[in-house]
C-alpha cells in the first residue's frame, strides 16, 4: 500500500467524508481517481457520498470483476 490510514491515529472514522478526504489528499488523488473497497455497506455510502467510486465486498472474484468494469 502506498498510504496507511489509521482511524485511532487520525481521530476519523468510515464512513464520515473527512477520513476519505484525508487519504485522497496522502494519496494526491481525486474523489473521481479513486475506487474504495469495504465490506460494509455504510463505509460504501460514505465513500460514495464523498464522491469516490466504490466497490461492496463480497469475495475476491467479484472485486476483481468490479475493478475491470471500472478500468
Amino acid at each position: 500500500f502506498e498510504q496507511v490510514v489509521f482511524s485511532a491515529e487520525v481521530g476519523m472514522r468510515k464512513p464520515a467524508k473527512a477520513i476519505f478526504d484525508l487519504m485522497l489528499e496522502k494519496l494526491g488523488v481525486t474523489a473521481g481517481e479513486a475506487v474504495f473497497v469495504d465490506d460494509f455497506k455504510v463505509n460504501i455510502e460514505g465513500a460514495q457520498a464523498a464522491g469516490l467510486q466504490a466497490i461492496h465486498f463480497k469475495d475476491a472474484d467479484q472485486v476483481v470483476d468490479d475493478i475491470q468494469k471500472i478500468l
